[in-house]
């Protein structure tokens, strides 16, 4: 085993919190590696007993380990689960995935947001199967060079699938290693997130590095959860200083959110009794290559939203088309979709267009088929209140 510095424990003599990071203060007369060491030993005993039966965990193939890791970036463990045997039931090794068309990938990751990570996905499966030979690297930093993956994420794959010696770091981590060492500063800083990944690299176990970084996450989702922490329950807590002074609540240190962009979007929800009629997305924007309903103007959605009470019609081809459909009123809906840094506000006026209504902006499919084009999980949620598509 190589030497490890030991995990650095910033706080002040009084147990406050404190940015001067010349007091440093290492609470034991034993050595840094021995107590990094303890700290790790007990870490993954309570692992090996406490740790979640999850379907991920039965496989050492770096193929699922990958695809579990890309869905978990920013989704929960519970949904993710129903995502992760889906995908590889359809795509069960990089071939199938590679050889996959787009449209079929977003279908199986449709509702699960962050649409990138499919497309990443796909385009990483393609250059694993065609330029890797479908060769998976081992290294955590040959893992980097694959689309979608940063260094989180090629940790992890890197330790738990071929035991190779990193630390993955994330969000729960960096939760665990504030409280551990009462960080002073912002966990989104980069010096902090820096001083945070040293400290997880020195207490890794060598010997189990994907056993420890798993037990860390769990650690982070189970016990050290951001509020009300279970501190009676942890298995490291003699090594955490927050808990030691009673601070956990403190830790750790986050910046204050900024409000989200508020955007405002227009549809017109054309259907009949045999489908509804769609269009695909561009490349250049949010839910990329998806299907969406009619995309219009505030202006000429309100007046039709008015039912055409006598307003001057307004001259464009959007209108022309219009007049063929008859607005339902009933079924209008205004919904909110959250992004990571937008609040859409979305307003659906359906339109009833009568069998035999065609057009050439849009694709018309049948609500049999419609299961076979990737929707935006809020014009889903909008087709199963309404009824007008029934799963």
């Amino acid at each position: 085993m190589g030497h490890k510095k030991p995990l650095i424990l910033l706080l002040d003599c009084k147990g406050k919190r404190k940015v001067d990071k010349t007091q440093v203060l290492i609470v034991n007369k034993r050595s840094g590696e021995e107590l990094n060491e303890e700290l790790a030993r007990e870490l993954l005993y309570w692992y090996d007993e406490a740790k979640r039966d999850l379907p991920w965990r039965a496989s050492r193939d770096p193929y699922a380990i990958w695809v579990s890791e890309i869905i978990l970036q920013q989704t929960r463990v519970g949904q993710g689960i129903g995502y992760y045997i889906r995908f590889l039931s359809r795509f069960p090794n990089v071939k199938s995935l590679a050889e996959a068309s787009e449209q079929e990938v977003l279908s199986i990751w449709q509702g699960l947001g962050y649409y990138s990570r499919a497309f990443n996905l796909h385009r990483a499966a393609r250059m694993i199967a065609g330029e890797f030979r479908g060769h998976f690297p081992e290294a955590a930093n040959d893992w980097q060079k694959i689309p979608g993956v940063g260094a989180y994420t090629a940790a992890a794959v890197s330790s738990i699938a071929f035991g190779y010696p990193v630390a993955a770091v994330d969000g729960n981590v960096l939760r665990v290693l504030s409280r551990l060492t009462c960080e002073p500063e912002p966990v989104s800083e980069s010096s902090a997130r820096k001083r945070l990944s040293s400290g997880a690299e020195s207490i890794l176990s060598r010997e189990r590095p994907g056993d420890f970084n798993q037990a860390m996450m769990e650690l982070g989702a189970l016990v050290c959860v951001p509020k009300r922490p279970k501190c009676g329950d942890c298995p490291v807590a003699p090594h955490c200083h927050a808990y030691r002074i009673n601070q956990t609540h403190f830790y750790p240190v986050l910046s204050p959110k900024k409000a989200p962009t508020e955007l405002s979007l227009w549809y017109l929800v054309w259907f009949n009794r045999n489908g509804v009629f769609l269009r695909q997305r561009g490349n250049r924007s949010i839910w990329r290559q998806m299907w969406e309903f009619q995309a219009i103007g505030e202006h000429e959605y309100r007046f039709l939203q008015q039912s055409r009470n006598g307003a001057k019609q307004p001259s464009s081809e959007i209108m022309t088309v219009a007049v063929r459909g008859r607005p339902v009123p009933a079924l209008e809906r205004i919904l909110e979709h959250r992004l990571t840094h937008r609040l859409l506000r979305i307003s659906l006026l359906p339109m009833d267009c009568g069998v035999g209504f065609t057009d050439k902006f849009l694709t018309f499919v049948t609500w049999k088929d419609i299961k076979d084009y990737p929707l935006p999980v809020v014009f889903s949620k909008y087709l199963k209140e309404t009824e007008l598509w029934e799963v």
